[in-house]
């Protein structure tokens, strides 16, 4: 998702939903976009580990008129905490049963988040969904939470003269009644609610290159009658999605590649499966305007790796969807530029990050979230630029193509699933040999700015650096001599030897500029000029 987020409430529910678990959805809806509701069927079919009276459900703002449990009618009522309790005839035992439940949904045309629609100026009416991080729960009954990923299954019925997309390729269409059509569409991967997406207009489609080693399709999806067109996006799609292939290793994970130019949009942009959402004018950008259009799909796409593909067992871990779709999708985008000049946007973000947590209302990266008032700060700046800080330093620390081989390793792991933070130290400490677990721990459970003391000292046969890290933190500290870079792993006080034949004519404290803290050069020659525009911004960041 893109950087730009609104603060909001939002609720987690986990203590109810446990003994249930969703294996696919199937729904079923009737959209006009000039309306301001529409109607659904959701069936769902739910693995039971226990016999059960009854079940509970997501809901919020749902108007349900029918429940049925393996084709027996329930009873239905709502229940705290935003749910929806099914009551069956008897109880049933544990396995896999088939819930269905009918109902109907507000349309908004002013809400940001959940099912909406908007006008355009020509008088069109579209109707979208942004559901992410718990609103899909507006849109049907479900289980919505990221650690339920489950296959979808859509069928939409529509006016005759409007288009409808989802997450996947359409398969077949019929016209049920004059006027009317419907579309079904092909069943998803497993996917969390989050980024189950749908959308019905009179949208104009204009369709670009296949994109990646599947060839996939791709489009761009716009308003009628705008005026700003599709050309850049179009040509960015595929020479993105090749570069983001060959980093993974893995081919782009889904069928298709549709990008919306919404109206309106909560986010800058919302990264669906299959179907990205953007603000209009960002997607379809003036020439002034294709930098941050590439910066922004460079994000997005880097998503459908990083958070799609492989998603954030709680909302705990959002970073390992956030933070590495701002990782990468910098480095994606920045190869857009000359190599002297790549490195300024991850400097610059560490550098607003260190000053941010040196105030006494930061917050660390991985904060538990369960309860909607909890949820206001979930896509704040540290699972964005903070945690894309702390990974930059790790792979200052083990190199970057040790850093790529590791994510390579822990996508392939857990592909199609769920992970959480230390599923990522686990795989990086695989490939590396180094204790990245412990740097993921020390960084990204609190907050504040780490300082690190460094002091040269040539008095011993091997000229070393003598190291202190304040105030409990374990730091990868770098540092650069003419012999070249020095790593070590300090907690609390250690010496860090140089390759240097004689005391070095002089050391930048802070090597690559990727450690996430303060570093002081106590005592020490001066260094040369930086070598590159992190370095160098990272070290004025430092002396302030």
């Amino acid at each position: 998702m893109d950087l730009l987020k609104l603060p909001f409430a939002a609720l987690i529910i986990t203590c109810s939903l446990h003994a249930q678990r969703p294996l696919s959805y199937d729904l079923s809806l009737r959209i006009d976009p000039s309306q301001p509701t529409f109607s659904g069927r959701v069936k769902v079919e739910i693995d039971f580990a226990a016999p059960a009276r009854s079940i509970l459900l997501h809901s919020v703002d749902l108007t349900i008129s029918k429940a049925r449990a393996d084709g027996a009618a329930a009873t239905f009522r709502s229940a705290p905490d935003e749910q929806l309790e099914i009551q069956f005839a008897n109880v049933l035992p544990a396995g896999v049963h088939l819930v269905e439940i009918e109902y109907s949904a507000p349309l908004s045309d002013t809400a940001k988040l959940g099912p909406n629609r908007r006008r355009s100026a020509a008088g069109d009416w579209y109707a979208f969904t942004t559901f992410t991080p718990i609103e899909a729960r507006r849109a049907f009954p479900c289980f919505d939470e990221p650690r339920f990923k489950t296959p979808f299954t859509f069928t939409i019925e529509l006016p005759q003269s409007m288009t409808a997309a989802t997450n996947t390729p359409a398969i077949s269409e019929s016209a049920p009644k004059a006027g009317w059509k419907s579309i079904r569409f092909a069943r998803s991967q497993s996917i969390p609610t989050e980024v189950v997406a749908f959308t019905v207009g009179p949208w104009q489609a204009a369709i670009g290159a296949p994109a990646g080693s599947k060839g996939v399709p791709t489009r761009i999806l716009y308003p009628a009658k705008a005026t700003d067109g599709p050309e850049a996006a179009l040509q960015a799609a595929p020479e993105l999605v090749a570069r983001l292939e060959a980093y993974t290793g893995l081919p782009y994970p889904w069928d298709k590649l549709d990008q919306v130019a919404l109206l309106d949009n909560a986010y800058g942009a919302v990264e669906n499966p299959g179907l990205i959402t953007y603000k209009g004018q960002l997607l379809l950008a003036k020439p002034d305007g294709v930098a941050r259009m590439r910066g922004t799909m460079a994000h997005e796409l880097a998503h459908q790796w990083f958070g799609n593909l492989v998603t954030q067992a709680t909302w705990q871990d959002v970073f390992l969807s956030e933070g590495f779709a701002t990782l990468i999708g910098n480095k994606i985008a920045e190869m857009d530029l000359p190599v002297a000049e790549r490195g300024r946007r991850a400097a610059e973000q560490r550098n607003t990050m260190l000053e941010r947590d040196a105030k006494a209302a930061s917050r660390p990266v991985r904060v538990p979230k369960m309860l909607r008032g909890d949820m206001k700060d979930v896509y704040g700046p540290e699972v964005y630029q903070k945690a894309a800080s702390i990974l930059k330093m790790v792979e200052g620390w083990i190199g970057e193509d040790t850093m790529q081989r590791g994510l390579q390793l822990y996508l392939k792991r857990h592909a199609g699933a769920n992970a959480n933070a230390a599923d990522l130290g686990s795989a990086l400490k695989e490939v590396s040999g180094q204790d990245v677990p412990a740097v993921l721990d020390s960084f990204l459970n609190r907050s504040g700015v780490p300082k690190v003391a460094l002091d040269l000292n040539c008095n011993g046969t091997q000229p070393v650096v003598e190291v202190s890290v304040a105030d409990g933190w374990t730091a990868p500290v770098c540092v650069r001599s003419p012999s070249g870079r020095s790593c070590r792993l300090v907690r609390g006080h250690d010496s860090l030897a140089l390759n240097d034949a004689s005391c070095p004519a002089w050391l930048i404290p802070n090597a690559g500029g990727t450690g996430y803290y303060r570093s002081t050069l106590n005592h020490g020659p001066n260094g040369p000029s930086p070598s590159s525009p992190m370095e160098s911004i990272a070290l004025l960041g430092d002396l302030k």
